[in-house]
């Protein structure tokens, strides 16, 4: 339905040329989901900025750079990271992706180590709190650790049914406790 509804967007948007889509997934989502788009608007339509296919070892400093700089940009992160840091943000996309969301509207200068548990901790209690503010809008659903119990839900899906990727949203909603 997502891949649908996206190329909806994209057929009337198509004729703006100063607008453009960025999507930002991981190659495996991409290449099982996206098939209908390339069908639909070819491949020259699709410019693949960044492929982490090619190992972030081929890339070159500025490539690296300007990758940093634009996630900097969007989360309007200030100052300079050490170029250990960047090389290990760049060797993990997910993770730089969480990083920066978690120093939005900081200034990371003189940061010269990333604890990946504090970064993973600030993520998680930030979405806890987002998906709280939804849920405290509706009475039945205002239960404080609501969004814990279902991370925690499906953590434990997971690890029972041993699926770590292309979960079976139909089978993981239904396995959810009745609120």
């Amino acid at each position: 339905m997502f891949k649908n509804n996206l190329v909806r967007v994209l057929r009337a948007i198509r004729n703006y040329q100063h607008v453009k889509v960025l999507m930002s997934c991981r190659n495996d989502f991409y290449n099982n989901n996206y098939q209908l788009i390339r069908d639909t608007f070819g491949e020259d339509a699709i410019e693949i900025m960044l492929n982490w296919k090619s190992h972030p070892e081929n890339m070159s400093d500025y490539e690296k750079r300007c990758i940093i700089e634009r996630y900097m940009n969007h989360f309007e992160v200030q100052g300079s990271l050490h170029s250990a840091i960047v090389d290990m943000l760049i060797d993990k996309p997910l993770f730089m992706r969480l990083f920066f969301e978690t120093h939005e509207h900081q200034d990371v200068t003189g940061l010269n180590y990333i604890n990946s548990e504090e970064v993973y901790s600030k993520y998680f209690d930030a979405m806890c709190s987002d998906i709280q503010k939804v849920f405290e809008q509706d009475e039945d659903l205002a239960d404080g650790n609501l969004p814990k119990s279902i991370v925690f839900h499906l953590v434990e899906w997971m690890l029972t049914n041993r699926v770590f990727k292309n979960l079976p949203y139909e089978k993981v909603q239904e396995s959810l406790p009745v609120v």
